[in-house]
């Protein structure tokens, strides 16, 4: 992807995860995020809160996908 491509596309994962409630779009929102983060300290400061409320999401694979990424990220 180009720069303009990413910069996008963050901006709409980080609308999607902020703001939808598909728990399909939400898990693979947080994978990629998650990935991204790693390598964006910028990022993980912005995930981190999000990882935290979904973390307590009523469904499990939501919740536990945010969990398993606040712990990857050292943000438990």
């Amino acid at each position: 992807m180009s720069a303009r491509q990413s910069k996008d596309a963050l901006a709409i994962m980080k609308r999607n995860l902020a703001e939808h409630d598909d728990w399909i779009v939400l898990n693979h929102t947080i994978e990629t995020l998650g990935l991204w983060s790693r390598e964006d300290s910028d990022l993980k400061a912005w995930l981190t809160p999000e990882l935290r409320r979904h973390s307590r999401d009523d469904r499990k694979s939501v919740a536990k996908r945010a969990a398993k990424w606040l712990r990857a990220l050292g943000s438990e």
